[in-house]
């Protein structure tokens, strides 16, 4: 027992020092994103926000259904062969899925265009007046697939470091480009620089394998293609296909009810607030299929429990502060970020950001469905929360306007948690450990005290000050946890060594 102790240990510090690389990253990409959003919000205002943001809800759908959910099992077929050393198969498995993705991709892609104007109707009930916005847009689609297929790749062979400084270089190089094209074309600007966007990543991403994996073909071969490669991906596929369409399906569903009841202006505000409480997802969900869902397929069964409990544990540890940060700081992101107009959007992080708690707890049990290819609870789950978020925001936004839309994501996360939880109990017979529930109670208590506490103190200072207090009991919570203790000793004596110039 001691000894599975200590291995835990030592997972769960690899997996922060994932989390940390990652948000490195993510802090460069945050800065751009900063940059971006700063120069959206002036140049082309709510409205050309929330155009930009359907946009960018269109692509993701096409993107989701064009990736045919093959990505899980593209970076688990790569880490059985990187594990064998089996240097063919590694190459079977890239070659075939660039080659079988790209042309779907591409006639994806090609279909939209030809459709450019029936869907600019769907997206904005405007007879097909932004048809030319959604055809530069979407051709981009194939180029994000092959890039998609590259970084797999360096995913299933674990390798973070690569893959953080190519998103660092596409970022800075990306806002380079936005900023030259908005100013020069505004909207069509900002369509054409997300497209030239998708071209700099696969770039990078073919660089980064070259480098990383020397040896390793990068150009796909013909010969090496397999339809068994195909088939062995088709569970996964599909399974991740239908869910991230759905979800990509259920945002873009809510945006248009929001044009239609409140106006583009309206889902400008509602966007920007999605972003701004979204910014630290993509370092989760980057170390979760680079290190943690590896981790959960290598696992013995008897060890499963163990790497979710140690997951939800280090998840909680590292989200509140960073939930209550940004809370607290809400009113003046919104005015640093974009602009004056977007003040409306702090208000509906009170309500956002404790929905993510929920979310990244249901993610963190739904993974083991996922490694252990037990599909259909994990879809159903998730089917949940989007029908949950549905109707609870067509019910709540006549009345409650976007605060409804804030709050039915909030419930409808909280819901998904829950029934994950349950189909978990059920088919692993997973409880949490105390660790994590300890954990998990600070966290929701600090988050949930800090929400009702700062929607009642307006003035900025009352703000940072509550929030800080929060913070602080949080904290004391925290360390009660012998775990959180050595972690956060761990993270001081790294800083500690880097400042002095150790390695």
């Amino acid at each position: 027992m001691p000894s599975r102790d200590l291995a835990a240990g030592r997972l769960v510090k690899r997996f922060a020092k994932a989390i940390a690389l990652f948000s490195a990253g993510s802090v460069i990409g945050t800065l751009t994103q900063v940059a971006k959003g700063k120069l959206g919000a002036v140049m082309l205002g709510p409205e050309g926000t929330g155009v930009l943001n359907q946009l960018t809800n269109a692509w993701n759908l096409l993107y989701s259904l064009a990736g045919l959910g093959f990505y899980n099992g593209i970076v688990r077929r790569i880490a059985e062969a990187r594990s064998r050393d089996d240097r063919e198969a590694l190459a079977r498995q890239l070659s075939t899925s660039l080659i079988f993705l790209t042309v779907v991709a591409s006639l994806g892609a090609s279909a939209s265009v030809i459709l450019a104007q029936p869907i600019s109707n769907a997206l904005f009930a405007d007879g097909g007046q932004h048809a030319s916005l959604v055809a530069i847009t979407l051709i981009s689609v194939p180029l994000a697939i092959m890039a998609q297929t590259y970084r797999g790749l360096l995913s299933g062979c674990q390798l973070v470091r690569p893959i953080v400084t190519a998103q660092v270089v596409s970022d800075v190089l990306g806002l380079v480009l936005f900023v030259i094209l908005v100013l020069r074309l505004d909207l069509l600007g900002a369509a054409l620089a997300f497209s030239g966007l998708q071209l700099l990543k696969l770039a990078l991403q073919i660089a980064t394998v070259r480098r990383a994996l020397p040896g390793t073909g990068i150009l796909p071969r013909v010969a090496a293609f397999s339809w068994r490669e195909v088939g062995t991906n088709a569970g996964y596929g599909i399974n991740g296909l239908f869910m991230v369409a759905v979800g990509v399906l259920t945002i873009v569903i809510v945006s248009r009810w929001i044009i239609a009841a409140r106006g583009l202006g309206d889902n400008g505000i509602f966007s920007v607030a999605w972003k701004v409480s979204s910014v630290y997802f993509g370092a989760i969900y980057s170390s979760a299929s680079s290190f943690y869902f590896p981790s959960l397929v290598a696992c013995r069964d008897e060890d499963l429990q163990v790497r979710i409990n140690e997951a939800i544990s280090l998840y909680f540890y590292l989200l509140p502060p960073l939930i209550i940060t940004l809370m607290a700081t809400g009113d003046d992101l919104m005015l640093l970020l974009f602009s004056a107009e977007f003040s409306p959007a702090a208000a509906l992080l009170l309500l956002l950001l404790p929905g993510d708690l929920f979310r990244v707890l249901a993610e963190a049990m739904g993974m083991a469905f996922l490694a252990r290819r037990r599909l259909l609870a994990y879809t159903l789950t998730y089917v949940l929360w989007a029908s949950a978020f549905l109707a609870l925001s067509w019910i709540l936004l006549p009345r409650y306007a976007l605060m409804g839309v804030a709050g039915a994501y909030l419930a409808s996360q909280a819901i998904s948690a829950a029934a994950v939880y349950l189909c978990a109990r059920r088919s692993f017979s997973f409880t949490f450990a105390g660790s994590s529930l300890r954990a998990m109670a600070a966290g929701v208590l600090a988050v949930a005290l800090a929400a009702g506490a700062l929607s009642q103190a307006p003035a900025p200072l009352w703000r940072y000050a509550l929030g800080a207090a929060v913070l602080a009991i949080w904290f004391a919570l925290a360390w009660t946890d012998s775990r959180f203790r050595e972690l956060a000793a761990d993270a001081c004596a790294r800083l500690l060594r880097r400042r002095g110039g150790a390695p």
